[in-house]
């Protein structure tokens, strides 16, 4: 083990490359960001099936008599609407999800922009000692 200049150690790998505290830390980083990715996507994946199923709903809606309540819920409540306030519901509720999705996707795309920054520098300084390739999802 080797000790840097401020008295903080300094690791060396297989090729003496030195592991400096701010190496480390940028190694972190990218450790969060892959985690934060897989997260952010999973959960972008829930959405895209909520949202499905309200396209569903919209077309069973569709069939449904007009002066027929339908039973609408909302949480673990459910609710008898006319047509036209189902179709509200619907529409306002799919509007909140695709917003939703749009901020996914927006946060994804800066997550692995960060990420792309990050393995050029690692990879610069560590070269093949180092994978940064996170399994594809």
């Amino acid at each position: 083990v080797k000790m840097a200049a401020k008295g903080l150690p300094k690791e060396a790998d297989s090729s003496g490359s030195v592991v400096e505290r701010e190496d480390q830390e940028k190694i972190n980083t990218f450790a969060n960001c892959v985690a934060q990715r897989f997260e952010l996507k999973a959960d972008m994946e829930a959405k895209e099936r909520d949202l499905q199923n309200l396209v569903d709903a919209e077309d069973e809606l569709v069939l449904v008599d007009d002066e027929q309540p339908i039973s609408y819920q909302i949480g673990e409540v459910f609710f008898l609407l006319t047509s036209e306030e189902s179709q509200k519901y619907l529409d306002a509720t799919k509007k909140t999800i695709e917003d939703d999705l749009k901020t996914f996707k927006k946060d994804i795309r800066e997550m692995e922009n960060q990420m792309a920054d990050l393995r050029v520098k690692l990879y610069a300084k560590f070269g093949d000692n180092i994978n940064l390739e996170d399994n594809p999802s």
